[in-house]
């Protein structure tokens, strides 16, 4: 409920204000139940464009609270995993299988296996296996270069296939399989400051 309160307070204002500024029809009523149940992935299907990242954070709460409340903890990061690739391979196999659908944006379980959801997925991955990292100071600093160096590489590879058309902006695969990896370089590029914070600690 963290999250709709806010929104909710945020959406009735902007209802508050289209209708004490006689535009209340502006808003399309076939939209109300979506943008009030934050239930739509597209900046022109809510009322208050903004909230489009909401239902992706809604989504990530939801997969990671089934996995915390249907298995015991070692088995969790195993699931993360077995959950991210099964979502990533299925939004391959639509890339691959159900190309005019993908441009569409219309493929089947888009937003079960929404890019931006695998990408929650990702982070979550990140910080469940983030306790393997080494503690010895010496060992530390080398290893975040290395995870920096790969982060700095995915995000320039991403950007670099990004801009190379402009449907990687347009449709959710494409944007997953390029700014999607900027994405997740600039979080292991975060990671390795927060190992050179502890190692600072130490």
């Amino acid at each position: 409920f963290r999250v709709y309160l806010g929104y909710w307070a945020a959406l009735l204002l902007l209802v508050a204000v289209y209708a004490l500024s006689g535009n209340l029809g502006k808003l399309p009523a076939e939209h109300a139940v979506g943008s009030i149940l934050l239930l739509h992935i597209g900046l022109e299907d809510n009322w208050l464009a903004t909230a489009w990242s909401l239902p992706y954070e809604l989504y990530f709460y939801i997969c990671v609270a089934l996995l915390c409340a249907l298995l015991p903890q070692k088995q969790r990061g195993f699931a993360l995993v077995g959950l991210f690739l099964m979502l990533a391979a299925w939004t391959v196999w639509c890339a691959v299988r159900l190309p005019q659908l993908v441009a569409q944006n219309a493929q089947p379980l888009l937003f079960l296996a929404t890019p931006m959801g695998l990408q929650f997925l990702v982070g979550a991955l990140v910080a469940r296996y983030q306790k393997y990292l080494p503690t010895d100071p010496r060992r530390i600093a080398a290893t975040a270069a290395g995870v920096c160096a790969v982060g700095m590489v995915l995000a320039t590879a991403g950007f670099s296939w990004g801009t190379t058309g402009s449907l990687y902006d347009q449709i959710l695969v494409y944007r997953a399989i390029s700014f999607g990896w900027v994405g997740v370089g600039f979080l292991l590029a975060a990671l390795a400051a927060s190992m050179l914070k502890l190692r600072a600690n130490v």
